[in-house]
């Protein structure tokens, strides 16, 4: 049997798995009527992490971010990282991007197109943090 704190935690992570794809669906108004089809929603996974804020995981189509970026950062940290990764996501699967570097020419432009930071990841200085 779970004790109260272990599902207080596990309610709490679900709803900020919620609130995740909500954000992913509002981030795709940006894109022009083009690309509006071409994004498909992908799974959402929060997981400790040291060295990262996140990553976009398109061997299982997965946007994952960081418990400690989720839990002690402000929402707007998180939708700063979470569209980051987006970027990532629209490199990969809407631009055909898979041989340049991580963030090279396509993926600056996937994060012009969603009005991403490309300096959103590693050991990036989050707003809340500025």
């Amino acid at each position: 049997m779970k004790t109260g704190a272990i599902h207080i935690q596990e309610n709490l992570e679900h709803r900020i798995l919620h609130g995740l794809s909500c954000e992913w669906d509002t981030a795709l108004w940006v894109l022009p009527s083009s690309y509006d089809d071409q994004m498909r929603k992908p799974l959402f996974a929060i997981q400790d992490m040291k060295a990262q804020w996140g990553y976009w995981s398109g061997q299982n189509r997965e946007i994952v971010l960081s418990r400690s970026l989720v839990l002690e950062h402000s929402w707007s940290a998180v939708r700063q990282v979470l569209k980051h990764e987006m970027a990532h996501q629209f490199a990969e699967e809407v631009l055909g991007v898979r041989s340049e570097t991580p963030h090279g020419a396509g993926f600056k432009k996937a994060c012009y197109h969603l009005r991403a930071d490309p300096a959103a990841s590693g050991n990036f200085r989050l707003l809340d943090e500025r």
